[in-house]
């Protein structure tokens, strides 16, 4: 009875010290963030989207910058935070069939490139 009670303990004790795994790390996915004085209305085409009309629902708050740091003239803009495939990226704005921007950026994995209309 003792030598069962000796392996029971041993195994319960064997049980409770096993490897935990915990990773952390840089948020690997990247974005597009267009910032414009009104972006509502306007068309936009990048990866899979295709000339979706952008409404207020798609924008967020103008976040500040690094430490704290932003520009006034921003605050009041809108802002489009696109997450994008790992790199080259064609983008196209456009608004009563007038071509806004349009331009191919490449992004490396964790980046975040800021465009101002």
């Amino acid at each position: 009875m003792k030598k069962l009670l000796m392996i029971a303990v041993s195994l319960i004790l064997t049980a409770c010290g096993a490897n935990v795994h915990n990773t952390t790390g840089i948020d690997n996915e990247q974005y597009i963030v267009v910032i414009a004085d009104s972006l509502i209305g306007k068309q936009i085409s990048i990866g899979d989207i295709k000339q979706h009309t952008i409404s207020a629902a798609d924008l967020q708050p103008f976040e500040m910058g690094i430490a704290g740091v932003t520009d006034p003239a921003l605050e009041n803009s809108d802002v489009l935070k696109v997450k994008v495939d790992q790199g080259s990226n064609q983008i196209t704005i456009t608004q009563d069939n007038n071509v806004l921007l349009s331009k191919e950026l490449y992004l490396s994995a964790g980046q975040t490139r800021t465009i101002k209309l």
